[in-house]
């Protein structure tokens, strides 16, 4: 009884700091071991992932239907906050490397001749998502018809490259019998280079990799072979590449991942090819001339530019039909959009001015800058302030003050010798 009790004691008072340094080179690379004898550990799967421990003489005493008393269920951080003295930076240092050494069994990879096993890894995730995954819960990015022999997580099994999947997952992948397979993390490893890319799902795979030899490096796939999955004759599937090198290099039997080539896509589609459907011309990807109109409407280059200008429309930047364009301050706009940018139409100069400059008379729009242009004292029948100075004429009150006037205004509700229309000011000369 009294060594339980000491076993207890142990549990929940030890100092991490003391045994550290006494223990031996595993010990000191991730404690795990020590902890294992020191709380009783027990991790019966993957899917719980916790740790259970005595929180109490009386709870290692007590029987129950398994004679190992009563163990408290928590995760291996938590545990450590409320028994060490760790920091939380030792503590996240040390839950990292246990969870590795826990699901160091979980640790699978798909060789690069098995494009069966890289697609189901990548539609199985369990916990996380990605463009690249045609299944995905929330948005999809895939092209809808990247799934099945066209889904681009093939394109990597190419037997020449380096490449292999590695992923944690409660079971590893086999041809045939993937019922129930949950992948929680996956990334693309370089086996020649011992180096990993970007990691989906899972942080703690970091750790893992690193106790398998692998280091990560933004250059894992750089100058990896792709195998070149064809779509039709215009179109390859290929995946969205995370490296530094990040664009693909068609060579007609194989894909290279290479700095500069034709840009990846999350749609899982790249054009190789393209034909104008208004002039029937074939031109290659590397050309890249092609131009869209409307979602419906998509010419080369050499089509478009006679027809049509880059311009403003109710689609932002696009191509704009000569007709319907309007050239202002050097560039173009629907009449739509002009009237959105503060332009309006002056039909007494036949031109477009901007709102800052623009005065509104019986007649329309004029300049405020138009030596014509005359301030009225009262406004017009249209409710205008400025008027042409041939559509004014002058009123005088009998203090000889001259007020200018629409000569389509009605002064009978207006007593001008009475009030002075401008509140007092006088801002038109006296008769003489």
């Amino acid at each position: 009884m009294a060594g339980n009790k000491n076993l207890v004691r142990r549990v929940r008072y030890f100092n991490i700091g003391n045994w550290w340094e006494e223990s031996c080179d595993f010990c000191k690379k991730c404690g795990v071991d020590k902890l294992f004898a020191y709380s009783h550990i027990l991790l019966p799967s993957l899917d719980e992932g916790y740790i259970t421990y005595y929180s109490s003489v009386n709870k290692l005493l007590k029987n129950n239907s398994d004679g190992k008393g009563i163990r408290t269920k928590t995760t291996l951080g938590r545990f450590l906050k409320k028994f060490s003295t760790l920091t939380d930076n030792e503590i996240r240092i040390l839950a990292e490397a246990y969870n590795a050494k826990f699901k160091q069994e979980f640790l699978f990879f798909i060789p690069n001749t098995n494009p069966n096993g890289w697609e189901d890894v990548y539609e199985n995730a369990w916990g996380f998502s990605s463009c690249m995954m045609y299944s995905a819960p929330k948005k999809k990015y895939l092209d809808n018809r990247c799934h099945g022999e066209h889904h681009p997580a093939r394109a990597y099994a190419h037997p020449e490259n380096d490449l292999a999947l590695a992923y944690i997952a409660n079971k590893e992948w086999f041809a045939g019998n993937n019922e129930g397979l949950k992948v929680y993390a996956r990334t693309i490893v370089n086996t020649r280079n011992k180096t990993y890319l970007k990691i989906y799902g899972d942080s703690s795979t970091n750790s893992l990799l690193e106790l398998a030899g692998y280091t990560k490096n933004s250059s894992t796939t750089d100058g990896q072979k792709l195998t070149r999955l064809m779509l039709n004759d215009e179109e390859i599937i290929c995946p969205q590449i995370d490296g530094h090198q990040d664009q693909i290099k068609d060579f007609g039997n194989h894909l290279m991942i290479v700095h500069c080539g034709v840009d990846t896509s999350n749609s899982g589609i790249i054009r190789i090819g393209w034909t104008c459907p208004h002039c029937g011309h074939r031109y290659s990807s590397e050309e890249n001339i092609f131009e869209v109109l409307n979602s419906n409407n998509v010419r080369c280059y050499n089509c478009i530019k006679d027809t049509h200008v880059w311009g403003y429309s109710e689609y932002g930047k696009s191509w704009i039909e000569i007709d319907s364009a309007i050239l202002i301050d050097n560039g173009y706009y629907t009449k739509l959009e002009a009237k959105k940018f503060g332009y309006h139409y002056s039909h007494e100069y036949n031109e477009w001015i901007y709102e800052s400059g623009v005065a509104f008379t019986s007649r329309g729009v004029m300049r405020l800058s138009d030596p014509n242009l005359v301030k009225l004292a009262l406004p017009c029948p249209e409710e205008c302030d400025y008027a042409h100075i041939d559509d004014t004429t002058s009123v005088w009150n009998s203090d000889g003050i001259e007020y200018i006037v629409h000569k389509d205004m009605n002064l009978s509700n207006h007593n001008l010798f009475d009030t002075n229309p401008f509140n007092g000011e006088s801002e038109n000369k006296k008769a003489s």
